[in-house]
């Protein structure tokens, strides 16, 4: 006969202030331990130690739950590229392709639900869009600094090539490493190839 569970907080947790972010960290938890696929509320609101109904009064539901996620990892990532940028435009893009790539490498199924296809992040959660996009800007403004003295090539094609690089790199990275073995890719050969042409 199975346990029933007892949350460890009271229904005041409804409105506890910082429910939010506790049920966040179990959900950062979970999601690392057993993937999008094994990430549920009930899961997220023991490990928490609230009820079920606490968890989708403050997130909805699972979707709106890996929504936060994806937004929590978003605000993350756009730190770490903002904490790349260098007064030397050049150094400055490449020190942000790297911190985009160990970001990736270190939070690969936080990753994957950023970057997640679904239709639903984009029709229930705009917010999602502008974040999102916001990453890239911070990359598009660093390469413009850049290659804009040069005055030919255009910062928006360069960006989104580096991107659509990193990006990909990032993936093909990641599921090397869901085979623990040693990524036979070598990123900054690869980078110096990416950035060549730019100067």
């Amino acid at each position: 006969m199975s346990r029933s569970f007892t949350p460890t907080r009271s229904r005041a947790a409804f409105h506890h202030p910082q429910l939010a972010e506790e049920v966040l960290a179990a959900a950062r938890t979970a999601l690392e331990r057993e993937g999008a696929r094994g990430l549920s509320l009930r899961a997220v609101a023991k490990q928490a130690g609230v009820y079920p109904t606490a968890v989708s009064h403050r997130f909805g539901d699972r979707e709106g739950l890996l929504a936060a996620l994806a937004k929590e990892g978003f605000e993350v990532l756009n730190a770490e590229l903002e904490n790349a940028k260098t007064p030397k435009p050049r150094e400055g893009v490449r020190a942000m392709l790297k911190a985009y790539l160990r970001f990736a490498e270190s939070r690969p199924r936080l990753f994957a639900v950023m970057f997640s296809p679904w239709s639903m992040f984009e029709r229930r959660h705009p917010e999602l869009e502008a974040i999102g996009q916001h990453a890239f800007t911070l990359l598009r403004d660093q390469v413009a600094a850049w290659v804009e003295p040069q005055r030919k090539l255009a910062p928006d094609i360069v960006a989104e090539s580096l991107w659509c690089t990193v990006h990909g790199l990032a993936t093909l990275v990641i599921e090397e490493g869901a085979g623990k073995r040693k990524s036979r890719f070598d990123v900054d050969r690869i980078l110096d190839v990416a950035l060549r042409p730019l100067g």
